[in-house]
């Protein structure tokens, strides 16, 4: 309830704001596509990619979507089972707008200077990192293709342990949300 709720919520921030959204340059970046306002039966299809409840935590019994015009979002939010443990949700943005965005500030050292943020890399992706972490910043941001990106944020104060959170995020199927029809 209150977790779907919370992840409505904050879906639209990965569009919104680009640095809750999700990127990263790869060697391979995925088939090039225009997407923005998905069906809403094609964006559930990405579901089978989120992970399973880590022990230790619980998922949201159904995914938050949010459909828009610029960009459409997938996500789901995972709450730890020991009380301070805290809770992330993970999203899929599915938009060129977006990930542009995204790249171009993966791109400008003054301006991730400037917005608080450095460049890690997960699997083999480069992906955007805050210097700070804290509610409503993405712990990671990865571009997986031109059109759609992954990111993980922390919903809770305090955060999750940041190594819990890169554990999960590593887990995830990069290329195959990239190259999913």
């Amino acid at each position: 309830m209150f977790a779907s709720r919370l992840t409505r919520l904050l879906a639209p921030l990965a569009l919104i704001l680009p640095l809750a959204g999700a990127p990263a340059f790869a060697a391979d970046m995925g088939p090039d596509r225009t997407e923005g306002l998905m069906d809403d039966a094609k964006i559930r299809e990405f579901e089978a990619f989120f992970p399973a409840a880590p022990a230790g935590w619980e998922r949201d019994m159904a995914p938050g979507v949010w459909l828009a015009e610029s960009g459409s979002t997938i996500s789901y939010t995972y709450f730890a089972t020991e009380p301070g443990g805290g809770a992330f949700t993970i999203t899929f943005t599915f938009s060129n707008e977006n990930v542009a965005q995204n790249l171009d500030l993966m791109g400008n050292e003054s301006n991730r200077d400037m917005w608080g943020f450095a460049l890690t890399e997960v699997n083999g992706y480069t992906a955007l990192t805050p210097k700070e972490r804290g509610m409503g910043k993405a712990d990671l941001l990865v571009v997986v293709s031109n059109s759609r990106a992954v990111s993980i944020m922390p919903v809770s104060d305090p955060a999750p342990a940041m190594e819990t959170v890169t554990a999960i995020f590593s887990s995830l199927d990069f290329a195959g949300i990239a190259a999913k029809e």
